[in-house]
């Protein structure tokens, strides 16, 4: 006997109950396995032509179909067919009582999830369907799921990047493909290798050796790449490392940011500073020229005044007396090293 189930939560679609369309032109066998699907909690749909699912299938989403193979307007297969493009993920189970070899591989196909033959176990059938909306879940599931990454991805202010343990570029957002240059079918060809100038690579190698394997990430670190025209980018790089569910490395992850405006403005200040250190040169040079011509003049003052009062008491006629009254006599050269000081 078929118990009904009840707030199973596996049977819903969002907070509502899973619909299931059911195409069978048979009214007995229609309501019979609506009831039971009713019972354990889902939402079955029942409808007697292939003209009557398309439309069903076309006013609301369907996760699940159980399709009859022989209907009177068509094919099973053909609805089938149809339904599957309108809406890719649906799951179809094929139902027939004149199964043949032919029809089955028809049926998977066309992307039929199964195809059971008449008279079907109703456990067996419900068994079916619950796995078939379980994988449309799953689907959803993975969908939403990348979808959020995917807007994670694409709306980071620094680039991203994934290798595998070869360097081989496998995935990279929309900033890190602006950085470098190369479109994607460009990069898909590149290792981090070949966008590391020569002189990096010793010391990145030496980093996912001592690092990234044992430790599972990298220290911050800088280094270059090449651009797609051939120029160096400073960037500064933060690596992770992916691994399998055994621990096996499989590949590295890394967050890349564009430093080349730091690196100029730290190029700047170096140039300011070492203007700077230039300036402070020139200053404590004149300091010293200064202090030098202070006190030369004061040892000047004391010579040429003591030479004013030799030449007072010193007679005219003196034979030294003409030459003591000279500008500069009483210290010859005194005042041209003044003036050579002084400038």
């Amino acid at each position: 006997m078929i118990q009904p189930e009840t707030n199973n939560p596996a049977w819903t679609h969002g907070h509502e109950p899973i619909p299931v369309l059911i195409v069978d032109d048979d009214a007995a066998l229609r309501t019979t396995l609506g009831d039971i699907l009713r019972l354990k909690g889902f939402a079955p749909l029942p409808v007697g032509t292939g003209g009557q699912a398309l439309e069903e299938a076309a006013r609301q989403e369907v996760p699940v179909a159980v399709i009859d193979l022989r209907l009177e307007d068509m094919s099973g297969l053909e609805v089938l067919r149809r339904l599957r493009q309108c809406s890719p993920d649906m799951e179809c189970i094929l139902l027939t009582g004149h199964a043949s070899q032919d029809s089955a591989i028809e049926a998977i196909n066309l992307g039929a999830y199964s195809y059971i033959r008449k008279p079907y176990d109703a456990q067996q059938l419900l068994l079916t369907i619950r796995r078939a909306g379980e994988k449309r879940q799953v689907v959803e599931s993975l969908r939403k799921s990348e979808a959020k990454y995917r807007r994670l991805h694409e709306s980071m202010t620094d680039a991203f990047v994934m290798v595998d343990m070869k360097g081989r570029l496998l995935e990279w957002n929309s900033v890190y493909r602006s950085m470098l240059g190369y479109t994607d079918e460009e990069l898909h060809r590149l290792t981090f290798m070949d966008l590391t100038p020569d002189r990096w690579r010793e010391m990145e190698e030496k980093i996912v050796a001592e690092q990234i394997i044992p430790c599972g990430y990298s220290e911050v670190y800088e280094k270059e790449y090449f651009r797609k025209d051939g120029t160096l980018l400073p960037v500064e790089l933060h690596t992770f490392l992916l691994r399998e569910g055994d621990g096996r490395p499989v590949g590295m992850w890394a967050i890349v940011r564009d430093i080349s405006r730091r690196k100029k403005n730290e190029d700047e200040r170096q140039r300011l500073a070492e203007q700077l250190r230039q300036a402070q040169k020139l200053e404590a040079v004149g300091r010293l020229a200064g202090g030098v011509a202070h006190d030369f003049n004061n040892l000047l003052s004391v010579i040429l005044g003591y030479g004013e009062i030799v030449l007072e008491d010193l007679h005219r006629e003196h034979p030294s007396h003409e030459i003591a009254d000279e500008p500069g006599g009483q210290c010859p050269g005194c005042h041209a090293r003044r003036r050579n000081i002084d400038h």
